[in-house]
């Protein structure tokens, strides 16, 4: 039941993932990663009251998975308490040293949130953490342009291109803006691309 609830999942058979991620909670009464995948599922959906019960049962199953933190980011973050959720963010990036993704979410964060500056040092490390996360350098090159360094944001962009054809327009866009001298801010509604930006890879 669980590996089919996650393949609804990866389908976008949201409804059946969560029925059938519920029946494996049910079953597997000890597996936190189920509840974390089931409030996964639940956020995704918009439910962001069901996916912090599933999150509150994965965390009194096991308070030290990494995983559920940063999904707890995620929905701390969508109900608007920023600050708990760059701490659950920080606590799921402490937890699991290998994982870039916790680290690229608090980024963003902190990028639409409107401090690139804050927000440089989290992508930074999580590219040091995997240099292929393609989401990760398209929002430093958002960052870095907006602090003002256009060639290094356009570098950034045509990594992100390189590694996903999904961020193109973003490098497009940067690139000409390279060879000027005037820096340009980019706004909210410049970001192109971006509602993928707060997540993590689908995983068992």
């Amino acid at each position: 039941i669980y590996t089919r609830g996650l393949a609804e999942w990866k389908s976008g058979e949201l409804e059946a993932a969560e029925a059938s991620l519920e029946q494996a909670c049910w079953k597997m009464e000890n597996f936190a990663r189920a509840r974390v995948n089931l409030a996964r599922v639940r956020l995704e959906r918009g439910d962001l009251g069901g996916a912090r019960a599933a999150i509150d049962e994965a965390l009194g199953i096991d308070e030290d998975f990494a995983p559920t933190y940063n999904v707890l980011g995620r929905i701390l973050l969508a109900a608007g308490d920023r600050d708990a959720a760059f701490e659950a963010f920080r606590r799921s990036a402490q937890l699991d040293p290998s994982n870039p993704w916790p680290l690229n979410n608090m980024g963003y964060a902190l990028l639409v949130a409107g401090d690139p500056a804050a927000a440089a040092e989290p992508l930074e490390q999580a590219l040091e953490r995997d240099d292929k996360l393609a989401v990760a350098w398209n929002n430093l090159a958002l960052v870095r342009e907006q602090l003002g360094n256009l060639p290094a944001a356009a570098t950034a962009a045509a990594r992100a291109s390189a590694l996903d054809p999904r961020y193109e327009s973003v490098a497009q866009r940067l690139a000409p803006l390279a060879v000027t001298s005037e820096p340009r801010a980019v706004t909210i509604a410049a970001h192109e691309n971006q509602q993928q930006q707060i997540q993590e890879t689908h995983g068992p």
